[in-house]
């Protein structure tokens, strides 16, 4: 309720969704169940380890978004935990990038890697799909740019990695200008011409570079023979997997 009140939500919207009878869940992606209630929340099962990173992390995530009201970082509302059949299931709440938005014509998920970073047919656009620049006023480009670095070196200290930069570009029909109006949620930006969004959040906030990571890199290094390609895989330590992640957003920006 604190991190909701922090930055302007308050923790009674969400009560009211979750009791509201018509809110529903659906499966979204292959690996993870997700659902949208109201469309404003999304619920999202977490691994057991991610439930304890969040935990750990919390404190200076909390002092981050009360230092950082504009953040980039994904807002999480809620972390719970659902038992049933001596199974116990981990979920965070969090809110929607897209909740209140204009029609979303691209997506992106961009982590500034390049091994294995290229669309499956229907799916959201990755890296190596990545063709446009954010077109922004020098000001809120160069506003953006400093805010994601200093999220991400929030996520270099707790040793997070393999997180992502998401990223929908609502366009809008030739000779229409969009409407500027209030931002409600994580952030758009209206593009130098006034004839596009971008809704930009950082997201995928629990990875540690733990053992498991570790040992996915060397797998993928010695035993898929990627030694030349090491440097654009996801699986990097935080510090080169920061530099290397805020160069990706310096490169996307084109402000003047």
């Amino acid at each position: 309720a604190e991190i909701c009140a922090e930055i302007g939500r308050g923790s009674c919207s969400l009560m009211e969704s979750r009791s509201r009878p018509h809110a529903s869940l659906h499966r979204i992606d292959s690996h993870r169940t997700r659902g949208l209630i109201d469309h404003r929340y999304i619920l999202k099962t977490i691994e057991r380890h991610e439930q304890r990173q969040l935990l750990a992390m919390l404190p200076q995530y909390y002092d981050h978004l009360r230092a950082h009201p504009r953040s980039l970082l994904c807002r999480y509302y809620g972390c719970y935990a659902l038992t049933m059949h001596s199974q116990c299931r981990y979920f965070v709440v969090m809110e929607s990038l897209f909740f209140n938005s204009e029609s979303i014509h691209e997506k992106y998920d961009l982590k500034g890697s390049w091994v294995d970073r290229r669309r499956h047919v229907g799916a959201t656009y990755l890296d190596l799909d990545m063709r446009r620049k954010l077109l922004l006023p020098t000001r809120v480009g160069a506003e953006l740019l400093r805010q994601c670095t200093l999220d991400v070196a929030l996520l270099r200290g707790l040793n997070i990695m393999d997180y992502s930069l998401l990223l929908g570009v609502h366009v809008a029909a030739d000779g229409v200008h969009v409407a500027s109006k209030p931002l409600d949620g994580p952030f758009a930006f209206t593009s130098l011409a006034n004839d596009a969004v971008y809704y930009i959040c950082v997201i995928d906030l629990l990875q540690p570079w733990d053992m498991s990571k570790r040992l996915e890199r060397l797998f993928k290094v010695l035993l898929r023979c990627r030694c030349r390609s090491a440097s654009g895989m996801s699986a990097i330590e935080p510090t080169r997997y920061a530099d290397r992640f805020v160069s990706m957003v310096e490169r996307i920006l084109n402000y003047a």
